[in-house]
């Protein structure tokens, strides 16, 4: 088997001191929040509006003319990071973020410090990278997105790294051979003399544009795994192309307190947007399966809540591929088998594509990651484009599709349709 690009983006908590990552969600949407509209504003993307009220009143609080809270105070600052990040200023934006992560350490690495380390090669020094801490759920799209610049760090020789992710990716981590030394944070805590968080690196390695990010980690796909989902999939797709879509239930839990809801899809419109083509649809939940509407009916009126998202006729039920709960190296290796059976990945603004994006390689060089992407999205994305149409994503191999209007989801949906039969 070829060698396999792994790009691993891993959550944080202890930051701002906090051990709650709720707590500061709660902090941030506080209405006696000094920063309150303006965080507001933020949530819908209005990046240029916000980074000059960010600055202007953290100019007047530094004056003295308005108060604030540590806490606020600092989670203005990585918002206002985030927001010079979406407008594609990632020098500044990680100068802001960093400058308020390293606020919560003990022993924050500074740009300085990694120069002296640099200069003097001095490798008996000890940097820990914080890529987890127990006080959040990890979802798979969290395991995806910045491996290269923890890699990149290692490969400079500066000092020994310590990577410390959670339990559920040690081993792959190790695989992947980002860092000197993996721990989980089950592991006691390492002897270190400085400490970073994961999502500051692109800091500390001078990323100014995506261009600048490093080169990716590799990972094996193991070949039982490929062999096995290969079999399955030709056999079930047949003729039909096979997709992917991973779909985000009607419960799915919400780190940080993020409001997810203007993101889920009912399973019923992307079957309906993506039945009527050539496709064999192959759905990853977190363990809802598709129901039917008689099935719904027979829930108590909290279950139907929970499940209102995953209902589907009983065709489409049928011609449906659940799969749920299976691990990171069956799904590196699933989507690897889909890509090479000229197949695509389709998802509604998760870290799970975007990630996957860098893990698939495909030999005619087409973008197989279809991102579904809400009217209002987060700094990750950027900005949304002014005709709301499909556009190439920073990533390789994603393209977006955002909706048109708030909450409609049939435009994005059945682009998508189109895009896939035009690349077969």
């Amino acid at each position: 088997m070829k060698k396999y690009v792994l790009c691993i983006l891993i959550a944080f908590g202890y930051v701002y001191g906090m051990n709650d990552p709720f707590k500061r969600s709660n902090i941030f949407y506080d209405e006696r929040n000094v920063f309150y509209s303006i965080n507001m504003q933020f949530a819908f993307s209005q990046y240029k509006e916000v980074i000059l009220q960010y600055e202007d009143l953290l100019k007047k609080i530094e004056r003295g003319e308005i108060s604030a809270t540590k806490n606020q105070i600092l989670l203005a600052k990585n918002a206002l990071g985030q927001a010079y990040r979406a407008e594609g200023n990632l020098e500044k934006g990680y100068t802001y973020i960093v400058e308020a992560m390293n606020s919560g350490l003990k022993r924050p690495l500074t740009q300085e410090v990694l120069k002296q380390l640099a200069e003097n090669n001095d490798v008996s020094k000890t940097i820990v990278v914080r890529g987890a801490d127990s006080s959040r759920r990890f979802g798979i799209g969290d395991m995806l997105g910045d491996g290269p610049y923890i890699r990149e760090l290692t490969r400079r020789g500066v000092a020994k790294i310590i990577e410390i992710v959670s339990p559920s990716v040690k081993e792959l981590h190790k695989k992947a051979a980002c860092a000197d030394v993996v721990l989980s944070t089950e592991d006691p805590e390492p002897v270190y003399d400085y400490e970073t968080m994961l999502f500051a690196l692109p800091h500390f390695l001078g990323v100014k544009t995506t261009f600048d990010i490093p080169q990716q980690p590799y990972l094996d796909i193991d070949k039982k795994r490929y062999d096995y989902w290969y079999k399955r999939i030709a056999q079930e797709s047949g003729t039909k192309i096979p997709v992917i879509v991973w779909h985000l239930t009607s419960n799915f839990p919400v780190p940080e307190g993020r409001k997810l809801s203007q993101r889920k899809v009912s399973l019923e419109k992307i079957a309906s947007g993506l039945f009527k083509r050539n496709i064999k649809l192959i759905t990853v939940a977190y363990g809802h399966p598709p129901i039917t509407q008689q099935e719904l009916e027979k829930m108590d009126p909290e279950k139907q809540r929970e499940y209102s998202l995953d209902v589907v006729s009983e065709q489409q039920k049928s011609q449906i591929t659940h799969l749920t709960d299976i691990s990171l190296e069956d799904i590196f290796a699933l989507v690897q088998v889909v890509v090479d059976q000229q197949g695509f990945a389709c998802g509604s603004d998760t870290a799970i594509p975007s990630g996957l994006a860098y893990t698939i390689q495909d030999p005619n060089e087409k973008r197989r990651i279809c991102m579904l992407l809400p009217y209002h999205s987060d700094a990750r994305w950027g900005n949304r484009p002014s005709n709301a149409k499909g556009r190439d994503g920073r990533l390789p191999n994603i393209k977006e599709f955002w909706q048109r209007e708030e909450g409609d989801w049939s435009h994005p949906i059945e682009q998508v349709g189109e895009y896939i039969m035009k690349q077969q």
